[in-house]
């Protein structure tokens, strides 16, 4: 039976947990009374090792358990827009505190999902009909995976009789997450001004452009199968779903067996001490990463799509027969790349590839990047390096707690909104790159892609094949 694609009035839900439009107010207040918490915590923090005697990291280390708890709590308990900056913060394992990374981490994978009865009446509202309609079976106990937007189950398509995984969206969660976005832009703001020295603002507003893409599964269905098609082609080494239905709030699409990287051995660790040796985690990861790479560089330079996502719940890991094979999953986030765009970067990736201090400043400046101090080039050198590639930069402290924090003394003023998503994406496979202790260059992998397309002018070619 086909599911009925006419669009039909909505009654309201009666699922448990919606945020009605009144309620928008309350949630704001919850925010800010929670962060102020937080901040105020941490301000208090700062004056006591300024004037006592007790050890600065010691007292930090109290102070990080107790916010990671509390931030933690407001990640799970009003979910939204602010668990998916929790998972994004779990990812920066170069940036935040250890005990940060290894609790939300857990949002990756652990987030309490939707009840039965809520998935069941979300699916036979979108499907038109009752869900044994459409499904030979389906495990509406125990998603697969449950994250900011929406939860997956995992089902057997009726009418192929094909493994299916059911993506299902949460009610409301398109209203709460452009409330949130509102929140988290004053909040950086505020924290820009004060705080953080680099350019928070330019990356807000580009989520918020970019944001109603993510609750639009037919668009996320339509990004999947076209990059699919072209990306397969090109790096036989992943795999992608192919949709199979979708509306604006489910989508049907294809299984992919794996395991996901953030339930990995060789990506968490337990109290400190890795679960495997050393150098077996190093040789994984360097597997993953030249994978992760090829795939994305042919998406950035070549396809001019790419998924602006990869975090570690989004990529998963399993066996074919030709070895590793990497399912890329949820396609919600694409962004388009531009001519411009991608000779301007293919020249940076260049000048890094070169390590010209000169020829990587005047690259990262013509990317539309700014600094406080442009005339300490040794710096801005070191600040295009930690925000477009992964290997590690010597004398660069990212660390915000840490005094010799380098934006400190020459901080980025600006960052221009269309280069905020690969910025994004390789801030999250630098989180990967820490995670499994590696040394890695996307840009030494991404060179012949580049170098291919400042040879054409920032115009396509054929020259996936290089990477």
């Amino acid at each position: 039976m086909q599911p009925k694609r006419r669009w039909r009035r909505r009654r309201r839900s009666a699922i448990p947990n919606t945020h009605p439009r009144w309620r928008q107010p309350l949630r704001d207040v919850s925010f800010w009374s929670r962060t102020l918490r937080i901040y105020s915590s941490y301000k208090l923090r700062q004056l006591f090792t300024r004037f006592g005697k007790r050890q600065q990291r010691d007292v930090y280390n109290v102070t990080h358990e107790l916010n990671s708890n509390r931030m933690m709590d407001l990640c799970l308990s009003m979910r939204g827009f602010y668990l998916k900056t929790g998972q994004f913060l779990a990812t920066r394992r170069d940036f935040m505190p250890q005990t940060y990374t290894d609790k939300l981490s857990k949002l990756h994978d652990s987030v309490p999902p939707m009840s039965k009865d809520a998935v069941r009446e979300v699916l036979e509202r979108e499907l038109g009909g009752p869900v044994d309609d459409f499904f030979s079976s389906i495990d509406l106990d125990k998603p697969i995976g449950a994250a900011s937007i929406a939860q997956v189950h995992r089902a057997v398509w009726r009418q192929t009789g094909e493994k299916v995984a059911v993506k299902v969206q949460y009610p409301a969660a398109e209203r709460l997450c452009k409330g949130d976005l509102k929140n988290l832009r004053r909040l950086a703001e505020f924290l820009q001004r004060t705080e953080l020295k680099f350019d928070l603002l330019s990356a807000i507003i580009e989520l918020q452009k970019q944001i109603k893409n993510e609750f639009d599964f037919i668009g996320e269905a339509r990004n999947m199968d076209t990059i699919r098609e072209k990306l397969l082609k090109l790096v036989p080494e992943v795999t992608l779903p192919r949709s199979i239905f979708a509306t604006r709030r489910a989508l049907i699409m294809t299984y992919i067996d794996g395991d996901n990287l953030s339930k990995l051995a060789e990506y968490k660790q337990r109290e400190g001490y890795p679960l495997v040796p050393q150098f077996i985690k190093r040789r994984a990861g360097t597997k993953l990463m030249n994978i992760l790479a090829k795939a994305w560089g042919t998406m950035i330079f070549e396809i001019r799509e790419f998924n602006a996502d990869p975090h570690p719940g989004n990529i998963c890991l399993g066996g074919g027969s030709r070895g590793l094979q990497i399912g890329l999953l949820d396609w919600g986030q694409v962004k388009k790349v531009g001519d411009t765009l991608a000779l301007d970067f293919a020249t940076f990736i260049l000048a890094v590839e070169s390590r010209d201090e000169g020829a990587i400043v005047d690259s990262l400046f013509n990317l539309g990047v700014r600094v406080s101090n442009p005339s300490d080039r040794a710096m801005v050198k070191r600040i295009g390096l930690t925000m477009l590639d992964t290997g590690r930069v010597e004398g660069y402290v990212i660390d915000p707690f840490d005094p010799r924090n380098t934006l400190k003394s020459n901080s980025v003023t600006k960052m221009p909104s269309e280069l905020y998503f690969i910025v994004r994406t390789v801030q999250l496979f630098r989180g990967i790159c820490f995670a499994f202790d590696l040394d890695y260059s996307l840009a030494a992998r991404w060179a012949p892609l580049a170098r291919a397309v400042v040879k054409n002018g920032g115009a396509r070619g054929p020259f996936a094949a290089a990477v």
